[in-house]
């Protein structure tokens, strides 16, 4: 906000006739004027005593001493005077078409001065005097005075309605500045719904920006929207976008989403990701669902790690070593949600091996899980196999 532009804009009665004022008064007015011109931090006594000396004159030089303090308080950036100025024009002022603009410097000073609740106050009374002028503001003023509203509703950890204020601001004058803050306002408040409203404007106007487009992407996982959220992320690694920590994310999102191919494509391209944990898992994953068993059996000779039983096990399924793939799918711990998948595959050896009692309890194991109904049609086939 630029105070001395708005300070300026009071344009206050500095050049009506001296008859209007007490001729001592303006005559200690033009001398404060021109010394405060030359020296602030020196003047500013001088003319704290001219506003108390006045106290007892008319308003027109109330109005000038009062306007000689903000000028002063201003220059120097003493903003808890500057706004005691400003509310004193404020008492003082009988002119309608002034008023809006007092109100203005008020809203900005006082934020200045943390003074949110008189902020908020402020604001919502130039809007009000805006309309008794009969004057239509301009979208940029409109928009910063909804924009300092906003912040200070934030301040006072009215987060919803900081988030009102803000959507009003954009509606005058859309910025990145402002839709970072709301973006950052609906994230704190778990509304993923507006967040991903608020990013895909960003995407669209900032399309450069990686950041936008992880955030974006993130957004649609918190809807469960994995398609959306693949689709995303692929439009970044696309143009060159998507940055290094997400590409481990894309590939996971496109092995769920049966593109086994395209993950591999991911994963060698960038091989400076080996470093990460999941890397080698999941390179490995990917190699074994699009069938290639051997450099799938490569990467797995490589890893000392335990986490390749469930891997090892696929490679196993795939090849038809059930007894193998049992015995290593059961090593996975069977509460842990992201095993259920190899659970069931190991239930599923079982069955192959015809252990009907060990198939049977390994699906049951299954019930609750997303593979509950799959679970419940091997169930009814074992039952078929074992009636007598």
């Amino acid at each position: 906000m630029n105070w001395k532009h708005s300070l300026l804009a009071l344009g206050l009665a500095v050049s009506l006739p001296c008859v209007s004022f007490e001729v001592d008064d303006y005559q200690t007015y033009q001398r404060l004027q021109m010394q405060l011109q030359k020296d602030p931090l020196t003047t500013l006594s001088a003319i704290e005593r001219f506003v108390q000396q006045v106290q007892s004159s008319d308003q027109q030089s109330q109005q000038m001493a009062a306007h000689l303090q903000l000028q002063a308080c201003v220059a120097l950036n003493r903003y808890d005077c500057a706004a005691v100025a400003v509310e004193s024009l404020l008492r003082l002022n009988q002119d309608k078409a002034r008023k809006p603009e007092l109100l203005n410097l008020s809203a900005q000073l006082h934020y200045q001065t943390q003074s949110y609740n008189t902020v908020i106050e402020r604001v919502d009374n130039w809007f009000v005097a805006m309309q008794a002028i009969e004057e239509n503001a301009s979208a940029i003023q409109s928009a910063e005075l909804y924009s300092l509203k906003a912040y200070s509703l934030f301040h006072r950890q009215a987060y919803r309605d900081a988030a009102k204020a803000m959507e009003r601001a954009v509606e005058y004058q859309n910025t990145e500045q402002r839709e970072r803050f709301l973006l950052a306002l609906y994230q704190q408040q778990g509304d993923w719904h507006n967040a991903n409203r608020v990013l895909r404007w960003l995407v669209s106007q900032y399309a450069e920006n990686a950041e936008y487009w992880e955030k974006y992407a993130y957004s649609f996982l918190k809807l469960d929207q994995e398609k959306q959220a693949v689709n995303a992320l692929g439009s970044a690694y696309k143009a060159n976008r998507l940055p290094q920590q997400s590409m481990m994310l894309y590939a996971q999102l496109l092995l769920r989403f049966h593109a086994p191919d395209r993950a591999i494509q991911v994963l060698e391209q960038h091989p400076q990701l080996s470093d990460h944990p999941r890397y080698q898992p999941l390179l490995t994953q990917s190699y074994l669902l699009a069938r290639d068993k051997v450099k799938a059996a490569e990467w797995l000779a490589k890893s000392e790690k335990k986490d390749t039983y469930a891997l090892q096990g696929l490679l196993a399924y795939q090849q038809g070593n059930w007894q193998q793939a049992a015995d290593l799918f059961k090593r996975l711990e069977a509460s842990h949600e992201n095993n259920h998948y190899w659970l069931l595959l190991a239930a599923i050896s079982e069955f192959e091996l015809k252990r009907w009692d060990s198939a049977r309890d390994s699906f049951q194991r299954l019930a609750g899980t997303r593979y509950h109904e799959l679970a419940t049609q091997w169930l009814s086939q074992i039952d078929y196999l074992t009636r007598e």
